[in-house]
């Protein structure tokens, strides 16, 4: 059986993301909140988040939110998803 090659895992892995709030850790050890949008995985993995802010502001506001940020993939040291409230929990028996 033939392994499939890490490239396939990251597209697997990027395409759950997409929508999910994550977030991402860079270098200087900010922390960026966001909707996971796209990633490049072909290049220097860049990562796109929608509606971002820095986790450090108490009360983000429209006003500190950047409706896209591009993180550079050199400065990230990793990216974490979010629990999603709306997953099931739990199975529903009859």
């Amino acid at each position: 059986m033939q392994e499939a090659p890490a490239n396939e895992h990251l597209v697997f892995l990027a395409a759950h993301l997409v929508g999910r709030l994550v977030e991402v850790t860079v270098r200087d050890g900010s922390v960026h909140v966001g909707y996971f949008h796209t990633a490049d995985l072909k290049g220097g993995f860049d990562v796109v988040l929608s509606l971002a802010h820095r986790k450090s502001d108490a009360n983000p506001s429209w006003a500190n939110t950047a409706r896209t940020l591009v993180v550079a993939g050199a400065d990230i040291v990793h990216v974490r998803a979010r629990p999603d409230p709306r997953a099931a929990t739990d199975v529903v028996k009859d």
